[in-house]
């Protein structure tokens, strides 16, 4: 059986059965098989219940992914050193996961994270790009970083929960619309 290679866009799932290593080939599965190569730019890549023991860790080599899904029960950290950057796939939890991002994370186009019911999604280190974030269904989201950012965050649903005084970066404008909600713990905030 050959390895799967992709053309194309390939929704790369982590099977983290060898290490921690994201950079790792056997880590990862297309289709039910190794890849050949590892997740780029035009590929989504999924956590769930049904992948290996080793929780993934970006490590030193930066990586960039269309999309990143966490689904499942299970609670999942994103470690590293390294940035991780992501385009207008943006950030989905479902099915109750819990998730900590703690290597940095870039923006490379505007992008929704949604965080479905009872799922919640926390970033504890630098987020930056430049471009409008909208946080999306019932979940929640917490900031516990420093941003980069000059656009726009929007709450369409859910909680989002600030723990920084510069989670929004030098940004002057937010939305919290209708079934949104923005909490804000252990900030001081000045207003101009």
């Amino acid at each position: 059986l050959l390895p799967a290679f992709s053309l194309g866009a390939a929704d790369y799932v982590w099977d983290g059965d060898t290490s921690t290593d994201w950079g790792t080939l056997t880590n990862w599965q297309v289709g039910g098989v190794t890849p050949l190569a590892l997740p780029g730019s035009s590929d989504t890549v999924r956590f769930d219940d049904a992948t290996g023991i080793f929780q993934p860790t970006i490590g030193s080599t930066s990586r960039s992914v269309l999309g990143v899904t966490f689904g499942g029960t299970t609670s999942w950290t994103l470690g590293g050193s390294a940035t991780l950057t992501i385009d207008s796939g943006g950030i989905s939890v479902n099915g109750g996961a819990t998730v900590l991002i703690n290597c940095k994370v870039t923006l490379a186009a505007a992008q929704a994270w949604d965080t479905g019911a009872g799922a919640q999604l926390t970033l504890a280190n630098t987020l930056a790009g430049d471009f409008a974030l909208t946080k999306t269904s019932s979940g929640k989201v917490t900031l516990k970083v420093t941003s980069a950012r000059a656009s726009t965050t929007s709450v369409d649903g859910g909680t989002l929960r600030i723990e920084h005084a510069a989670a929004f970066g030098s940004a002057s404008n937010g939305t919290v619309r209708a079934g949104g909600v923005l909490e804000i713990a252990n900030v001081t905030l000045n207003r101009p």
